[in-house]
């Protein structure tokens, strides 16, 4: 049941954003378990973006210790460091506050 309704909702919401991108106001009425699911397939997306400048030689959005894997936890952590506007998709948000967290030196 739970699963049909996070279903229907990204449909939805895939079908009436232009960019298909969930703002943060609008992530933050999400209740735990779609928030979860979310914000996972958001750091996943990141962690990709991240891999492929590294292919491309292009400069690291942030830098990560080794230790550290980037991951749902870690990209809600970073939502919190984010100050900006809410009318922003949650990747930025996410990808502003790993900025703030693990800066390149």
């Amino acid at each position: 049941m739970k699963i049909t309704a996070i279903i229907a909702f990204l449909v939805s919401m895939s079908i009436s954003s232009s960019t298909n991108a969930v703002e943060i106001s609008a992530y933050e009425t999400f209740d735990e378990s779609l928030s979860g699911i979310y914000i996972g397939g958001v750091a996943n997306g990141i962690w990709y973006l991240q891999a492929y400048y590294s292919i491309d030689g292009s400069p690291r959005l942030f830098c990560l210790p080794s230790d550290i894997s980037l991951g749902g936890q870690l990209a809600k952590a970073a939502l919190e460091f984010y100050d900006g506007p809410k009318d922003v998709p949650v990747s930025m948000g996410v990808i502003e506050g790993l900025k703030k967290m693990f800066p390149c030196e």
